[in-house]
């Protein structure tokens, strides 16, 4: 997967954008979270494959239907 500067993603229910790309890591900051908005994590690109069933880029989000 692919990663460029200021994209944005829920990954595992937090909003996060990208702040850098290392080459081994992404680093984020996180957009939505009571406790830790506005913080940075660097998380290892190995977590990030692991998980990728919960990482979406938020306009793909927007284009999928919403359910009710």
């Amino acid at each position: 997967m692919e990663f460029k500067v200021g994209e944005i993603f829920t990954f595992e229910n937090i909003k996060v954008k990208v702040i850098e790309v290392k080459e081994k890591s992404i680093e984020f900051k996180i957009l939505n979270s009571e406790r830790e908005e506005g913080d940075f994590r660097e998380i290892p690109l190995w977590y990030i494959e692991e998980k990728r069933n919960k990482l979406v880029k938020i306009e793909d989000q927007e284009l999928q239907p919403q359910l009710s």
